[in-house]
């Protein structure tokens, strides 16, 4: 960290992250003999790869507080919309956060109750 300070800290974060979430799901895959959605992952993956891309440009243009509340607004709305335009979601899933939205009563959103029943068509469920 001395000689690469933050940058060389959030690397080597990455890595340890990577090593770590590699062993531990070989270890669950090879125990528990469960099939991983490999296909699935990878839209998942591609999801966020690409909403993190499309908030990229916001630390170059905002101070850093700003950056944080735009950026993450960027990601946290590009992810669900990847998400749903990949494909990643679960019949379960979709009936799930059709459940959670459904507690909000009155405050719904139409558009969200839209975007729950696409999916929920387009899962074949």
């Amino acid at each position: 960290i001395k000689r690469y300070g933050l940058h060389g800290a959030v690397y080597a974060f990455w890595v340890v992250t990577a090593l770590y979430v590699t062993v531990a799901t070989s270890l669950a895959v090879r125990t528990s003999g469960a099939m991983l959605e490999w296909g699935r992952l990878a839209r998942i993956a591609l999801a966020g790869v690409v909403s993190a891309a499309l908030a990229y440009p916001v630390l170059r243009h905002l101070p850093p507080l700003p950056a944080i509340a735009v950026g993450g607004a960027v990601v946290s709305i590009a992810y669900a919309l990847m998400t749903f335009l990949l494909d990643c979601w679960s019949a379960s899933e979709i009936e799930q956060m059709q459940a959670w939205h459904g507690r909000l009563g009155r405050r719904r959103l139409r558009a969200v109750d839209l975007l729950l029943d696409q999916a929920h068509r387009r899962s074949g469920a």
